[in-house]
Parts: structure tokens; sequence; C-alpha cells
């Protein structure tokens, strides 16, 4: 009863962020689950600002357009279309959503960990830190 996980590594030079972020979209649409992407140096590396979203999950900061609680009755709608449309990548690990993010790709990111957790790390300039908050609520469900 372990499901199989699909995962890709692009090939890009990650200085050029349009190439990476065009690239784990194909991926993603193919079914990918998970998105690997390495650079070749210190600059690359420094061009690819991501912020950690939760267990050991990261998105580019530069592609989130909004952060929002999924408590309001809009968000649960827009939550449930972008299911309905296949947009919804969805990093919980089977917790509760405690937050959404939209990209500029349209697609609608749930993470377990609070807003504000999401937000600080989003002021400290993209601080990439590894530790995650674990909810007091570890086994409640979406």
């Amino acid at each position: 009863a372990h499901p199989i996980r699909i995962q890709s590594m692009t090939n890009t030079v990650t200085l050029d962020t349009e190439a990476c972020v065009e690239q784990a979209k194909r991926i993603i649409d193919a079914g990918g689950e998970y998105v690997r992407m390495t650079t070749q140096g210190v600059r690359e590396a420094e061009n690819m600002k991501f912020i950690n979203i939760g267990y050991g999950n990261m998105v580019a900061v530069d592609r989130i357009v909004t952060l929002v609680s999924p408590d309001s009755a809009p968000i649960k709608r827009l939550i449930q279309d972008a299911k309905d449309d296949g947009r919804v990548i969805d990093v919980t690990c089977g917790r509760k959503t405690r937050a959404v993010i939209v990209t500029d790709s349209e697609h609608v990111i749930l993470a377990a960990i609070q807003t504000e957790t999401i937000a600080n790390r989003l002021e400290s300039d993209g601080d990439v830190a590894m530790e995650d908050e674990e909810p007091e609520d570890e086994a409640e469900s979406k």
C-alpha cells in the first residue's frame, strides 16, 4: 500500500528562471508530483529564490501571486475550481490545509503550515530554513 510517486529533474540552466519554471510546469502537467532542480554554481543558486512551504516542499518566491487562509467561502470555491481543472498542488502530506498559495501560472498550492509562517519566511528575503512546524492537529484531515 505504498503509492508510487512520479518525479523528474529539470535540465535547464538555472539562471534562466522562466525556462526552469516552464519545464517544471510541463513535468507537473504530464503527471509529475516532484520536480527537482540543481544549480551549476553559487551564482545560479542565488538566482533561484525558493521558500520552504512545509515538509520539504519549496516554491519559487517570484512565482507567488498571493498567500491566503483557506477558510473563506471564496477561497474554498477557488480551491474546488482548481481541483476540477487539475491546477491544485497539494503538499499537505495528508494534514489539514492551513495556507493557500496562488501562483502566476494559476496553480493553487495547498500547504499544511500557517499562512503567517509562510509570510514570515517571505519577509525574511526568501529564507529557506528547513525546519517544519508540526500542526497541533496533525492527524486532522483536509
